[in-house]
């Protein structure tokens, strides 16, 4: 699985939509957090709102692709 999250990774990184120093691994433990939460009141919002931000997370610093 972080195999296939660093391909993603690379890909987008070359296309500039994503910042170059996440490794795939690092995206899978943060991935993993979101996944482990409780179902307690609540949680979805939370998830989403922690997706968001990993998504924001990883945009900031690329490049602007053409």
């Amino acid at each position: 699985m972080a195999n296939a999250l660093s391909l993603l990774l690379d890909a987008g990184s070359a296309a500039g939509t994503v910042r170059h120093d996440v490794t795939g691994s690092t995206l899978l433990r943060a991935l993993g957090g979101v996944c482990g939460m409780r179902a307690t009141e609540g949680w979805l919002v939370e998830a989403r709102q922690i997706t968001a931000l990993l998504f924001d997370g990883l945009r900031h610093g690329a490049p602007q692709s053409p």
